[in-house]
């Protein structure tokens, strides 16, 4: 007959196994903030081990492939950050993020059809969503279309994108450079500053710009 000694390890054991599982395995959240706070610390690289790592553990997240394709892009992995972003709109279509990401990866590579692809599609499962509005017309001001470019970003407007100054500096610029419309310009340029107080570099450039009308 075993005492009570030696029964105590055997009930115990299958509470140390399951406790060990436990604590080795962490949430999404977690390796977020992890992530975040490398990234605070400038330690990109890092930060991407750590979204592999949690990947590994968490393959059907959307969160973590946006975030990382965000760090891969930043580091000019875009062919990377490509496959991060498609992994991230095929696992969750209704999630904005990845269209706007990989729009953003395609129009610095200055892959304009594929970023106006990109951005329809967000829109068939998003409509009438400012931000998708606001990249389209980056795509159009980018090849040369500035009639598209002034309407999608007055859609942007229409549509509620939170970034109103931005919506008024790249019409703005399109409407001087592009059209010649220098009184659209000066209104575009003058709602700007009153819309934007912090972005100093960005408060001198517009006004230089008022200055050339």
């Amino acid at each position: 007959m075993k005492t009570t000694r030696q029964i105590l390890p055997l009930l115990l054991l299958p509470l140390l196994l399951s406790c060990t599982l436990a604590c080795s395995s962490h949430t999404v959240k977690y390796y977020v903030k992890k992530a975040d706070k490398l990234v605070a610390k400038q330690d990109t690289r890092q930060a991407i081990l750590v979204y592999q790592r949690a990947i590994k553990e968490f393959p059907a997240e959307p969160v973590l492939y946006i975030n990382q394709a965000a760090l891969l892009r930043e580091e000019q992995q875009y062919t990377h950050a490509i496959r991060d972003y498609t992994i991230a709109i095929n696992l969750n279509d209704q999630s904005l993020w990845p269209y706007i990401g990989l729009a953003r990866v395609y129009l610095k590579q200055k892959q304009y059809k594929h970023a106006k692809e990109i951005l329809q599609m967000g829109q068939e499962q998003l409509p009438l969503n400012g931000a998708l509005d606001f990249y389209l017309g980056h795509v159009a001001n980018a090849t040369k279309q500035p009639e598209l470019a002034v309407q999608h970003y007055t859609d942007a407007q229409e549509h509620a994108y939170p970034r109103a100054d931005k919506i008024h500096y790249y019409r703005g610029l399109v409407y001087q450079n592009q059209l010649k419309d220098h009184a659209q310009a000066k209104q575009d340029f003058e709602s700007f500053l009153k819309s934007n107080t912090t972005d100093t570099a960005q408060i001198a450039e517009v006004k230089q710009h008022l200055q050339s009308l």
